[in-house]
């Protein structure tokens, strides 16, 4: 009896495999758990944690960056604005005032200047108050006797040290210069009274406008109503005769302008609230009278704007900018950081020639503010943007 033995082939994929989990079986696997792949995972896991903590401050850092530029462009917007506000709110009162007359439409403010000069130079609190002179007569006379006794005081002193006798003979002169300035000044004003300058006020709207156009005009518009007003105020107290100081407490009455105090425009800013409590609280005009004060308002509101505006300085802060602009070429950005670059640049530029500017032409000089501010929320709105993306890496 035969017994054959039947051999099958066994496929070098399935011996491969089969020696593979027997090499499994026999490595020590905690050993090599414990060994080898825990400190490995330990190590990735640390620098992972490494990484992410190192990305997050260099995120948080570059966030705070762009918060400070972005405040800095904010504080130089506002103050920019103070002054673009401050011009538009000019042009508007400007509007309110002007005169319906196309020759001379800043008639009736010119005419508010002249009397507002009066008041300021001429000392007024009642009828017994009243100057006839102007104040600066009264001042320079003072400053003269000052002077003339500070010139005696010198010379009564007696120097025998040649250098302090020089120095004497110095001080003196210098006094003498000044108090020579002076009387040039007390001069050239000594012929000037309150009754002159009425008839200097008459004179200039008649130049300014055309002869009789206050009696033949037929314009009802209310700041023709209040020069023609004023006019007739002044001519009728310049053709009076024997005028004395009494007539000149009523024609202050009269024109309302004198019977405000200047002080509702306090370093380029109207007081609201003393106009309203001294002139709106206590009396309730109507009719005419009301629009005399309402003149007078927008007036000094006007007075003030000139003053901020003249005393307006521009003024662009660029520390942030140039302590953070390296940074922020992270961003990858380069329209941004071009446009902010270029923007303080300019608005450097601008403050160097500040006062020739502001003054050859105020409108080109808001204009260029204005396109100073759009481009600085144009650059804020975009460095927003770059937070928000950021904001996520932060957290």
């Amino acid at each position: 009896m035969y017994i054959v033995v039947l051999q099958t082939a066994i496929p070098a994929e399935a011996s491969w495999f089969s020696t593979f989990l027997d090499f499994i079986d026999k490595l020590p696997l905690t050993e090599l758990l414990v060994g080898v792949v825990v400190p490995i995972l330990a190590a990735w896991i640390s620098y992972a944690l490494a990484e992410r903590a190192t990305r997050r401050k260099e995120y948080n850092r570059l966030f705070i960056q762009i918060e400070l530029v972005k405040k800095e462009l904010l504080k130089n917007n506002d103050s920019i604005l103070n002054f673009t506000s401050k011009y538009e709110e000019k042009v508007i009162l400007k509007k309110e005032l002007e005169f319906p007359l196309a020759f001379c439409k800043e008639l009736l403010v010119e005419v508010l200047n002249k009397l507002e000069k009066v008041k300021t130079e001429y000392f007024y609190f009642d009828n017994d108050k009243l100057f006839e002179k102007p104040n600066c007569l009264y001042i320079l006379a003072q400053k003269i006797e000052s002077i003339d006794s500070a010139i005696e005081t010198e010379e009564l002193k007696f120097y025998e040290d040649e250098y302090l006798e020089a120095k004497q003979i110095n001080a003196v002169s210098k006094l003498k210069d000044e108090r020579e300035q002076y009387i040039l000044e007390l001069k050239k004003n000594q012929d000037r009274d309150i009754y002159k300058e009425f008839i200097h006020i008459q004179s200039f709207i008649e130049r300014n406008s055309f002869e009789n156009l206050f009696e033949k005009s037929d314009i009802t518009e209310e700041n023709f109503e209040i020069l023609k007003y004023i006019y007739n105020g002044i001519k009728d107290f310049n053709t009076k005769e024997n005028k004395d100081k009494s007539d000149v407490a009523l024609l202050y009455e009269k024109l309302v302008l004198f019977k405000i105090s200047s002080d509702v425009v306090q370093e380029g800013q109207f007081d609201q609230d003393t106009f309203d409590l001294y002139y709106k609280g206590f009396e309730k005009y109507e009719g005419f009278e009301k629009q005399l004060y309402d003149m007078c308002e927008k007036y000094y509101k006007l007075v003030a704007t000139d003053s901020f505006i003249e005393k307006y300085e521009f003024n662009m802060n660029s520390q942030k900018w140039y302590d953070n602009s390296t940074e922020l070429v992270l961003l990858s950005d380069s329209d941004l950081y071009i446009s902010t670059s270029e923007l303080y640049e300019k608005a450097n530029k601008l403050e160097d020639n500040f006062v020739e500017e502001k003054s050859d032409n105020l409108q080109d000089f808001y204009n260029y503010s204005k396109s100073i501010t759009q481009t600085i929320l144009e650059i804020i709105s975009k460095l927003e943007k770059h937070q928000s993306k950021i904001a996520k890496w932060c957290k």
